[in-house]
C-alpha cells in the first residue's frame, strides 16, 4: 500500500489545562490557529527512506508500538518546523503515527488518534494540540471542552489563506516548563475569560482581538520572549499578534512582511513565514 499523510501545525494563543485520571476528560480549553507547511510521512513508496529537514520527537513510533503495528514498508517522515518551539510537532507526529497505524492495520482511526493524544499527554508535551489537530486542523481552532475527538469539543473558522503569519522564534521551551511558569503567572483565570470573550462572538477579528490584549494584558510577550511587542510592532500595519513558548507570532497582510520580518531578526529572533492551514489531517495517494 502507497499512500502520504498531511497533518498541519497549530499554535496556541491562550488556554486552560484540565488534567484528570482519565485521559479522555485530560486535555485543554482555548484558542490557536492551525498552520502549514503540514508535517508530512509517505509510506510503501520505493527509495525513500529516512526523516526530512528537522529530526523530529519519537511520537510516531510510540504510538505504532502503543497500537502494536508494526511499519514494514519504506517510509519518510518530513519535519517542517523545529520541535520544542511551540508549533505542536509532538501532536503532529502522533497524529502521523495514528493515520498510519489505521491505514495499515485497520485500527479506527478514532482509537488511533486517542492513542495519539494519550502519548502526548503522558510524555508531557501536550494537552490540547492532537484534539485541536485532529478535530479540525484548519483555520482558527478553539476547544470548548478537553478531550480528544469525540470526547472534547472543537470547532474551526476557515481564515483568508492569503493571510501572512511571522513567527520570530527566541528560543525553545518545553511544555513542563510552559505549564510552570504560567501556573506562576496565575494566567489560567484570565484564560478562561479569554475563551469566554472569544465565544459571544467567535470570528478571525475576534479571535486576533483577544489574543493579542490577553498577551498584553499578562505582558507574555515581555515575560517570555523579553521583548514588548506592542512598541516594536506600533508603526506596522497588522491584524494582532500574541506568544506561544517562546514564539513571537504576528498576523498581518502582505504589505509589511518583510519589515516584520526584518524587526524581529533585529531582536534577536529567526523569522519563518507560515500560512494558515486549509484541510484537515488527511491522506493523499
Amino acid at each position: 500500500m502507497r499512500a502520504c499523510i498531511e497533518v498541519p501545525h497549530h499554535i496556541t494563543a491562550f488556554f486552560k489545562p484540565y488534567i484528570t485520571s482519565d485521559v479522555k476528560r485530560t486535555g485543554s480549553i482555548g484558542a490557536g490557529i492551525a498552520v502549514e507547511p503540514s508535517g508530512r510521512v509517505c509510506v510503501g513508496k520505493p527509495g525513500i527512506s529516512g526523516k526530512g529537514l528537522h529530526e523530529g520527537p519519537p511520537h510516531f513510533h510510540r504510538v505504532l508500538e502503543r497500537l502494536e503495528v508494526m511499519l514494514e514498508s519504506p517510509y519518510r517522515i518530513i519535519y517542517p518546523l523545529p520541535p520544542g518551539r511551540g508549533y505542536a510537532v509532538s501532536a503532529v507526529s502522533s497524529l502521523m503515527g495514528a493515520y498510519v497505524s489505521s491505514l495499515i492495520s485497520g485500527i479506527p482511526l478514532s482509537r488511533a488518534v486517542l492513542e495519539a493524544h494519550r502519548i502526548d499527554v503522558e510524555m508531557r508535551t501536550g494537552l490540547g494540540d492532537v484534539a485541536a489537530i485532529a478535530g479540525c486542523g484548519l483555520g482558527i481552532v478553539y476547544r470548548e471542552v478537553p478531550g480528544p475527538p469525540p470526547y472534547g469539543m472543537v470547532d474551526c473558522i476557515p481564515v483568508d489563506p492569503s493571510l501572512s503569519i511571522i513567527v520570530g522564534e527566541a528560543g525553545a521551551m518545553n511544555t513542563s516548563d510552559l505549564l510552570s511558569l504560567y501556573e506562576s503567572y496565575n494566567v489560567w483565570e484570565e484564560a478562561s475569560k479569554a475563551l469566554h470573550r472569544f465565544l459571544k462572538n467567535p470570528g478571525f477579528d475576534r479571535f486576533v482581538e483577544t489574543a493579542t490584549s490577553y498577551t498584553r494584558q499578562l505582558r507574555l510577550d515581555e515575560k517570555l520572549i523579553g521583548v514588548n511587542l506592542q512598541v516594536l510592532l506600533r508603526q506596522f500595519d497588522i491584524a494582532g499578534y500574541f506568544v506561544k513558548k517562546k514564539l513571537a507570532v504576528v498576523i498581518a497582510g502582505s504589505t509589511s512582511v518583510e519589515e516584520i520580518s526584518t524587526s524581529l531578526e533585529e531582536n534577536g529572533m529567526k523569522v519563518r513565514l507560515l500560512r494558515p492551514s486549509t484541510r484537515p489531517p488527511g491522506f493523499s495517494w
